[in-house]
């Protein structure tokens, strides 16, 4: 990997691009160590990511079990210009449960009715749903073929462009 320059335009482009989603798909590992896949609308906040799940869903209880997971933000099929070089951003989370009723729970269900609407006064109320606090470790930023990144830094503001060995 070669340091580049943090790039203002890049940093803001990579945000823009996770701000543009209103979902994310989940990877999580159950108590046995196997893998699911799946997805959960999510809001963005001071540097951390929030979802709120079923607790009969089976990633809820693999985010329960586990201290990590990895979210996957990635440009639609449909807008692609090569397939095999899709937009997108992974981050290495920790997660954390926010318990019902606290005053960041309730924070929560204000900022996720302005962002998600109506729906949330059903969910709200339903006892098996909760929110969980993924906080990213690190994120990788792919814009296409050579253009691969990984960011960190406590506030995801350090940008490292990764580079072939062969081009050094």
């Amino acid at each position: 990997m070669e340091q580049e320059k943090n790039d203002n335009n890049l940093l803001a482009e990579f945000s823009e691009f996770i701000d543009s989603f209103k979902s994310t798909q989940l990877a999580t590992v159950d108590e046995n160590g196997l893998p699911h896949a799946s997805y959960a609308p999510v809001l963005r906040k001071e540097h951390c990511f929030y979802i709120y799940v079923s607790g009969l869903a089976r990633h809820t209880r693999n985010l329960e079990s586990a201290s990590r997971t990895a979210l996957l933000f990635v440009e639609d099929e449909s807008s692609t210009s090569e397939i095999f070089a899709r937009r997108r951003a992974t981050f290495d989370c920790r997660v954390l449960a926010i318990p019902r009723d606290t005053p960041t729970w309730k924070s929560l269900i204000v900022d996720f009715y302005s962002r998600f609407g109506t729906i949330m006064d059903l969910l709200r109320d339903l006892p098996d749903f909760q929110f969980f606090k993924l906080k990213p470790i690190s994120a990788i930023y792919v814009k296409g073929f050579g253009k691969t990144f990984t960011i960190g830094g406590d506030d995801l503001d350090l940008m490292v462009q990764v580079v072939s060995k062969d081009k050094k």
